[in-house]
């Protein structure tokens, strides 16, 4: 009898403690629309999500105005509630000037590569990874999970053959005005050489509002719509 009840003792702790976990949320659909500033120009900008099956999913992030584009298609899954690159492929054209880069994660080697006619032997790799790496698209879509499920916001990102470690911080709260609605976002600040800054919404699976530095300047993009 005594066996008995500490039995269901346990088991009853161990379904309090089931329900009070916060869910993970799944990947979701998405297709979101933005104003943008790039290259001090407006711009439109789109980040998407789709499933691909099997566990697999593309997302692409581009922006693009007269004086030319950038974008980043990634595929990935979703292994332990975290968001896993797979390969992914970054284009830009400025000014009539286009650049590739190819990224390749091998999960099971444990090391990135990258490919690109304008890349330095050094960028290209091989990278070391660990559980939890991901890319700067991803990154975009993590910081907006995480922060709605209270988790931590901590990341180490890959890129251009090395990683760097990258830490958001609250920093008070903003009105975004979407679709002429105005919605209340926590901005986000990121540390690191390449700053980048993203607001995140409840009910928003992406960030209302980005604003990451680059080469010439700043690319800001504002939410405009999603479906």
């Amino acid at each position: 009898m005594t066996r008995n009840l500490k039995t269901l003792t346990l088991m009853a702790g161990l379904t309090a403690t089931l329900i009070a976990a916060p869910a993970m949320a799944a990947v979701s659909t998405v297709n979101a629309n933005y104003k943008a500033n790039y290259m001090g120009m407006s711009a439109t900008g789109k980040i998407s999500v789709a499933p691909m099956g099997g566990n697999k999913y593309k997302s692409t992030l581009s922006v693009s105005n007269p004086l030319g584009f950038t974008s980043q298609v990634t595929v990935f899954d979703e292994t332990n509630g975290k968001l896993r690159p797979l390969s992914s492929v970054d284009s830009n054209k400025f000014m009539g000037k286009k650049s590739d880069v190819k990224a390749s994660y091998d999960w099971s080697g444990g090391v990135a590569r990258w490919d690109g006619d304008d890349l330095s032997p050094e960028k290209k790799g091989p990278a070391r990874m660990q559980a939890g790496d991901m890319d700067a698209l991803l990154l975009n879509l993590a910081i907006v999970r995480d922060f709605a499920e209270g988790r931590p916001l901590t990341y180490r990102m890959l890129e251009n053959g090395k990683a760097s470690t990258l830490r958001f911080t609250p920093s008070g709260k903003e009105t975004v005005t979407i679709g002429g609605k105005s919605v209340t976002a926590t901005k986000l600040v990121g540390n690191g050489t390449k700053s980048l800054t993203v607001w995140a919404a409840p009910g928003y699976s992406v960030p209302v509002k980005i604003v990451k530095a680059i080469d010439m300047g700043n690319l800001t993009l504002t939410l405009s719509s999603i479906n």
